[in-house]
């Protein structure tokens, strides 16, 4: 069968952002950081990101993280920790 379309569910209008479909930890979790506040800064604070400015989603992670704590090790950016 042939591919004909892709779905994006960007916004969340179809499913919740807390749908659990993944054993991996959420990147919040795994960065210590409240979730409300990582939601927070991925919906409101990062429009560089959304514009494509930045488009190393390992970059992306590190520099809102590091908006909230700077003291958070680099490598915890690398690998698949993280979703």
């Amino acid at each position: 069968m042939k591919l004909q379309a892709v779905i994006f569910d960007l916004f969340h209008t179809l499913t919740g952002p807390e749908a659990e479909w993944s054993d991996l930890p959420w990147t919040s979790d795994v960065l210590g950081i409240d979730r409300g506040v990582w939601n927070e800064l991925l919906v409101t604070r990062s429009r560089w990101r959304l514009a494509g400015q930045e488009t190393d989603p390992y970059a992306i992670v590190r520099t809102l993280a590091h908006e909230v704590d700077s003291t958070i090790p680099r490598n915890t950016f690398s690998g698949s920790r993280i979703r």
